[in-house]
C-alpha cells in the first residue's frame, strides 16, 4: 500500500426533471493510504447523504461498504488515484467507486445488506440464516473488472415511487397511445396493433414460458435440498410451515369462493388471443385427479421440459431435492451447483421482467384498439376480484391472531402498517425484508431466532397473495374460454397453485409465468395471460402487501406459542 495513493471525491447532485436542469458540484479530496484519512472521506460522504435526507439505516449500511470498499481497492490499486462518485437522482442514490488495479476476490466484497441480530443462534443457524438473506435479498454492491479497471458500485437507496410511478406511467401511455391511434384511422390502428403491439408482447410471453420449466425445477430443487435447514431449527419451524399451509389453503379458497360467488370473464375477451394459439391449446390435457396422478411421473427426463409440463417438472425437482440430502458430505456440492442455477435463472428472469414496461405499453394500447368498453371493463372486474380477496384476508389474519395468541390484531396492524406501505410501493418481498425484520424486532418483540428464520423462508415459501391471483386468474380464464371447471379440476388446481406459489420467486412478475404454464393443462392457451398483463403489475403491488404481511402473521402465531415475543415491546405505545 503506497503512502502517496489519492483519492478523488466527485459529488453530482442532480436535480428532479420538473426544475428542467441538472445541478453538478464537484471537489476533490486528497488523501493517502491510512484509514483515518479513508474515514475522512467516508465522513464527507456520509454527510452528503444525511443533507440529502436518507435513511440512517441506509447511510450507516453504505458508510460501512464504503470503508471496505475503498480499504480493499487501495491494495490492489496499480495508480495513484480512485475516484468516488456520488449520484442521487429520481430517488435513487449510488456511489461508484472507479480506479485501476488488479481484481477483488469475492469474499473481499461485502453484500451491503442490513443483517438481522442474531445473538440468540447458534454459529451453524446463524450461517443458514445469513446465507439464505443474501439469496433472497441480494447483494447491494456490485464490483466488476473491466480492463484493468475496478468498478464498484453501492445501492445507498432506492426511489420507492418508482415501481408506482413506471407502471402508472405504462398503462396510462399504453391506453392513451390505444385510442389515440384508433381515433385517427381505423386501419392505421390496426396495423399498429398487429405488427408492433402483438409482436412484441408476443415475444415477451415467449421468453416467460421459455424460462418457467428451468426456473421452477430450480428453485423447488435447491428449496428441498435444503430441507436441512428447516429441521434444524426444530419445532418452531414445524409451526411456522404448519401456519404456512394453512394460511395459504385459506387464501386459495377465498379465491375460490370469490370467483363462484360472482364469476367474470367476458367471452369476447378471447379476441385479444391469436387463433393459432386457441387452436394449439385445443390438444392440451386436461385436468383432473386420475389424470394428476397417473400422469405424475414422466416417460423420460427431457419431456417434462420439452413439453412443459409443470406437473412432471415440479416432481423432478422434489425427487432430485431429496435426493441430494441422502448423498452424504458430497450432497454439499450438488446442493451448491443447484443453488447456483437457481441464481443464475433469477438473474435471467429479472432481465427479461425488465422489459415488462414495454410490454404492459404493448398490451394495454392492443387491448384498448382491439376490445370495447365492455371489455375493458370485464378485465377491470379480475383486478377487482384479487384485490376484494386481498382485503378479505386481511380481515382473516385480524382473525388468527387473537385465535392462536390471543394478542390483539389492532395493535398487529398498527405497528406493522410501514412495513405494508414499503411493500405496496417497492413491490418485493426480497427488497423490502430487512425493513420487515426490523419492524418484527423493534414494535412487535420477535425473537431474532425466530423472525430471521421465518421472514426470509416465507417469503420464498408464503405466498397468500400469489395463491390468489392464481386461482382467480385460472377460473377467470376459463370463463373466457367456455372450460367447464369440474370439482375434480378444482382441487387439482388449487394443489397446483399452491405448489407453484411456493416456486415462484419473489419478484416481480413471476406469478405469470406461472400463470401461463398452468392455462394449457386446461385446454387454455398460455397466450391468454396477454388479457391481464396490462393490469398485473399494479394488481402485484397490492399482492406484495398480502405476501409479506400473511408471513409476518405466520411468525407472531408460531413466536408466541413458542414464548419467543417480548411482550413489554408487543405492549409499547
Amino acid at each position: 500500500m503506497r503512502p502517496d495513493l489519492w483519492c478523488v471525491l466527485v459529488v453530482h447532485v442532480r436535480l428532479q426533471v420538473i426544475h428542467f436542469g441538472v445541478f453538478r458540484m464537484k471537489y476533490v479530496l486528497y488523501i493517502d493510504s491510512r484509514q483515518e484519512e479513508i474515514a475522512r472521506v467516508c465522513e464527507k460522504v456520509k454527510l452528503l447523504l444525511e443533507l440529502w435526507k436518507i435513511r440512517s439505516n441506509d447511510i450507516e449500511q453504505a458508510d460501512f461498504a464504503l470503508n471496505q470498499l475503498l480499504t480493499k481497492l487501495i491494495e490492489v490499486s496499480t495508480e495513484d488515484r480512485l475516484k468516488v462518485e456520488v449520484h442521487k437522482l429520481f430517488g435513487d442514490c449510488v456511489i461508484r467507486i472507479s480506479g485501476r488495479g488488479t481484481p477483488l476476490k469475492d469474499e473481499d466484497i461485502p453484500t451491503g445488506i442490513a443483517m438481522p441480530e442474531l445473538s440468540e443462534v447458534d454459529s451453524e443457524q446463524e450461517s443458514i440464516i445469513r446465507g439464505i438473506i443474501i439469496k433472497s435479498y441480494g447483494r447491494k454492491v456490485s464490483v466488476h473488472n473491466k480492463k484493468g479497471l475496478n468498478i464498484a458500485s453501492i445501492l445507498v437507496e432506492t426511489s420507492k415511487q418508482r415501481a408506482l410511478r413506471r407502471t402508472l406511467a405504462t398503462l396510462a401511455l399504453g391506453v392513451i397511445a390505444g385510442f389515440v391511434v384508433r381515433a385517427i384511422n381505423v386501419d392505421l390502428a390496426s396495423s399498429f396493433a398487429e405488427n408492433i403491439c402483438t409482436p412484441v408482447y408476443t415475444m415477451f410471453l415467449a421468453a416467460i414460458k421459455m424460462l418457467a420449466a428451468p426456473l421452477v425445477f430450480f428453485s423447488i430443487a435447491a428449496a428441498f435440498a435444503s430441507n436441512r435447514d428447516i429441521r434444524s431449527m426444530g419445532k418452531f419451524s414445524l409451526k411456522m410451515m404448519g401456519a404456512f399451509a394453512l394460511t395459504s389453503f385459506i387464501a386459495i379458497g377465498v379465491g375460490i369462493l370469490a370467483f363462484y360467488l360472482h364469476p367474470i370473464g367476458d367471452p369476447t375477451l378471447r379476441n385479444m388471443v391469436t387463433e393459432n394459439a386457441i387452436a394449439g391449446a385445443a390438444s392440451s390435457t386436461s385436468i383432473s385427479i386420475k389424470n394428476m396422478i397417473i400422469n405424475i411421473i414422466p416417460t423420460d427426463l427431457v419431456s417434462p421440459f420439452l413439453e412443459s409440463d409443470m406437473l412432471q417438472v415440479m416432481f423432478l425437482a422434489i425427487l432430485a431435492g431429496f435426493g441430494v440430502t441422502k448423498l452424504g458430505a458430497s450432497g454439499g456440492q450438488v446442493n451448491h451447483a443447484l443453488d447456483l442455477l437457481n441464481e443464475l435463472f433469477l438473474k435471467i428472469t429479472k432481465i427479461v421482467i425488465k422489459f415488462m414496461p414495454l410490454s404492459i405499453f404493448c398490451a394495454m394500447a392492443n387491448m384498448v384498439i382491439k376490445t370495447d368498453t365492455s371489455s375493458l371493463i370485464s378485465v377491470g372486474q379480475w383486478m377487482l376480484a384479487t384485490v376484494t380477496c386481498y382485503a378479505f384476508m386481511l380481515i382473516v389474519y385480524a382473525g388468527m391472531i387473537p385465535a392462536f395468541t390471543r394478542l390483539s390484531p389492532i395493535t398487529f396492524y398498527k405497528k406493522y402498517a410501514p412495513v405494508m406501505l414499503n411493500a405496496f410501493v417497492i413491490c418485493s418481498g426480497n427488497a423490502v425484508m430487512p425493513f420487515n425484520m426490523e419492524i418484527c424486532r423493534t414494535k412487535l418483540g420477535i425473537s431474532p431466532k425466530a423472525y430471521s428464520f421465518a421472514i426470509p423462508f416465507g417469503t420464498v415459501l408464503n405466498k397468500n397473495g400469489g395463491c390468489i391471483v392464481l386461482m382467480i386468474s385460472t377460473l377467470f380464464m376459463a370463463q373466457i374460454f367456455g372450460v367447464e371447471v369440474t370439482s375434480g379440476m378444482l382441487v387439482s388446481l388449487a394443489v397446483m397453485n399452491y405448489i407453484l406459489s411456493i416456486a415462484a420467486p419473489a419478484i416481480p412478475g413471476s406469478l405469470l409465468i406461472c400463470i401461463a404454464m398452468i392455462l394449457p393443462m386446461m385446454k387454455i392457451p398460455a397466450d391468454a395471460i396477454s388479457i391481464i398483463i396490462g393490469i398485473y403489475a399494479l394488481d402485484s403491488m397490492i399482492q406484495t402487501v398480502l405476501n409479506v404481511t400473511g408471513t409476518a402473521v405466520c411468525t407472531t402465531i408460531a413466536a408466541k406459542s413458542e414464548k419467543l415475543i417480548d411482550m413489554k415491546i408487543w405492549n409499547e405505545e
